[in-house]
């Protein structure tokens, strides 16, 4: 979980020039606040407020 959630960090925070799909960008955002607010118990605390 872990592994995956670095790995679409990068891709969200690098710049677009490396990574010109923001579709990819969007996708892994999304699953980051998702697995974020699973681990942090769904009160949107943490991690959770930095990936948004």
């Amino acid at each position: 979980m872990f592994p995956v959630e670095i790995m679409c960090r990068v891709s969200v925070f690098t710049p677009a020039q490396m990574f010109p799909t923001p579709p990819l960008s969007l996708c892994c955002m999304s699953g980051i606040i998702w697995l974020n607010w699973k681990v942090d118990g769904g009160d949107g605390s943490g991690s959770f407020s930095v990936a948004i």
